[in-house]
Parts: structure tokens; C-alpha cells; sequence
């Protein structure tokens, strides 16, 4: 089964395909300081939700992309029923694929920089696609303290808070601000997860790939559990882009 299968399946109910919530993606806005007329790219933007939310508050143009096709179709379906078809656009691709001509006001990633490869990938890359004195937006994991070595998890791919900023100086941003998730946040998204993929196997007993979303809700649920819950952040970081 291919990962936007098994994620479509276990994000079925969920807009919000983060950490996160709308009073902190509000607050993001204003970090942001978001306006009328600003462009914004969302790179891993899921179903929409960022874009649809800002653009019931400010006349934007949104440009959102993922690998998702069924986290797609739900984008442009509900910005089509809310009436911002012709301000929003989302697009079915690898964000590595996108070109513009036009740099952007603000680039977000909230959650998928792998989609662009390291965090310093994603980051240079953002950078690139953003105007002078525009706004990065990158939500990802991070170590708060350091993991026990009892702990058998790879934490090669995370950084300290500190490791982030640094990286973000690396490339041109001048850190300006940071929303933390908090344990409900990471609790909500992970509990979605569960019960939907509950409520999948129960609806889906014959399916030919029962046994190995099984595995995979049972695994994920048990690292959200023993590992992630207790050792590991999730937080969204604004940087400035400095000219």
C-alpha cells in the first residue's frame, strides 16, 4: 500500500493533518502578518486547511501542494464550496517539481520538509521561493531534552530548537517567532489516526491489505505512546527572510 493510501485512510477525519489548531494557525497569521493581497505557498498544505482558514479572513492567493491525491480532492472541493476557487490552487505534485516565477510573501511547511528532503533542504529551498523581507513558516519535530539511550528510536533526522535556529540563520532567516505544540495537539492527531484506521479495519476485513494497515495502526499508535508523546516536539517556526 502506498503511504497517501494508508494516510488518506487514518486522516478521514481530520482537516488539520498536523500537531496544531486553528487558534494557533491564527496566531500564525498574525507572526506572519498576513494582508490582503499576499501570495502564499503551502508546501504539504493536506486538505487546504491553512489556505481555506486565511482566506476567510484576507483577499489571498494560495498556491498549495501535495502528493496526497485524495487529501487534494478534498482541497479543491472545499475551496470550490466556500467560494475560493479562483484565490486558492492546489496542485497534485512533489513540491520539488514547482516552479514560479513570482517569489512568494510567505512559504509554509507545516510538517512535511521531508517532501523537499533535510530540514536544510527545505529551508534553502523555501528561502529560495520567498521574497526579500518575506516569511518562512517550517512546522516539524524537535528534541526538547535529550532521548535515553534505553530509547530504541532512530532520532537521527531530529534536531534541538537550537540546531533549528541555527540552520535557519544558515539560510537566511532571522528567527522571529515559534508556536509549540502542546500534548493535546500532538494527543488530537494522533487519537484521529487511531480511530479512523479502528473504524477502517472494522469496515474492511477482506481487504487485501487489512493485515498490514493493522500493523501499521498498531505501530504508530504504540511510537505515539512510548516515544513521541514523551521525548519529542513539534513546534512551527517563523523566520524573516533577510535581504
Amino acid at each position: 500500500m502506498h503511504f497517501t493510501e494508508f494516510y488518506a485512510i487514518i486522516e478521514r477525519y481530520q482537516d488539520i493533518l498536523n500537531p496544531s489548531s486553528h487558534e494557533k494557525l491564527m496566531l500564525l497569521a498574525e507572526y506572519c502578518g498576513i494582508a490582503d493581497g499576499q501570495r502564499i505557498l503551502d508546501i504539504g498544505c493536506g486538505k487546504g486547511y491553512l489556505l481555506r482558514t486565511w482566506a476567510q479572513h484576507w483577499q489571498i492567493e494560495g498556491v498549495g501542494i501535495d502528493v496526497n491525491p485524495t487529501s487534494i480532492g478534498i482541497a479543491r472541493q472545499q475551496a470550490q464550496d466556500a467560494g475560493f476557487a479562483g484565490q486558492l490552487h492546489f496542485i497534485e505534485d512533489n513540491a520539488k517539481n514547482y516552479v514560479d516565477d513570482e517569489p512568494f510573501d510567505v512559504v509554509t511547511c507545516l510538517g512535511a520538509p521531508f517532501a523537499i528532503g533535510t530540514f536544510q533542504d527545505a529551508t534553502a529551498w523555501m528561502v529560495a521561493k520567498t521574497k526579500p523581507d518575506g516569511m518562512v513558516v517550517i512546522g516539524n519535530g524537535y528534541l526538547p531534552a535529550p532521548v535515553p539511550a534505553h530509547i530504541n528510536e532512530d532520532i537521527s533526522s531530529y534536531h534541538t530548537l537550537t540546531e533549528l535556529e541555527a540552520i535557519f540563520s544558515e539560510e537566511s532567516l532571522f528567527l522571529t517567532g515559534i508556536i509549540a505544540a502542546s500534548q493535546d495537539d500532538w494527543d488530537r492527531y494522533a487519537s484521529g489516526g487511531w480511530r479512523a484506521g479502528f473504524d477502517w479495519l472494522c469496515n474492511n476485513p477482506e481487504h487485501p491489505h487489512y493485515d498490514e494497515v493493522k500493523k501499521r495502526v498498531m505501530e504508530g499508535r504504540s511510537s505515539h505512546l512510548n516515544f513521541f508523546r514523551q521525548y519529542v516536539g513539534w513546534a512551527m517556526l517563523v523566520g524573516r527572510k533577510v535581504r
